[in-house]
């Protein structure tokens, strides 16, 4: 039974479920519409780690966008940062924090560089990180 549903799924070829990495569907995002919105993030809900050099603040209680074309900016030189910490191609790395963009943008920088994430929300139990991890 196993080897129907996976010889169903080999046999579908629809191109919207390509065989794409994240990384790969990020940037095909980014050449069909590099000025659309990719992502919102609220102003004064937590303390930002982007400095407005990387990213403009949101105004207090209001929403900004991020569009596709600066996502991969951000996340690029992320990236650049991983490999400068020396991340590399199967390295394990946990990201441990509330939701939000920079949570995301860490995330496909990390499997931009073939990194492998596990994500370890901050109302986890320490015998749910212990296991995520």
């Amino acid at each position: 039974m196993v080897s129907d549903w996976r010889q169903a799924e080999k046999e579908y070829d629809d191109e919207v479920i390509g065989w794409n990495t994240v990384p790969e569907a990020v940037e095909a995002a980014v050449k069909r519409r590099p000025e659309e919105t990719a992502s919102m993030y609220k102003g004064g809900v937590y303390n930002r780690t982007l400095t407005p050099e990387v990213i403009d603040e949101a105004p207090e209680g209001e929403f900004a966008s991020v569009t596709y074309g600066d996502f991969r900016r951000i996340y690029r030189r992320l990236a650049a940062g991983f490999d400068e910490l020396g991340v590399t191609k199967g390295d394990r790395v946990g990201i441990f924090a509330n939701t939000r963009l920079e949570w995301a943008l860490s995330d496909f920088a990390l499997l931009s560089r073939g990194g492998v994430v596990t994500s370890v929300y901050s109302s986890s139990s320490p015998r749910q990180t212990e296991y995520l991890l």
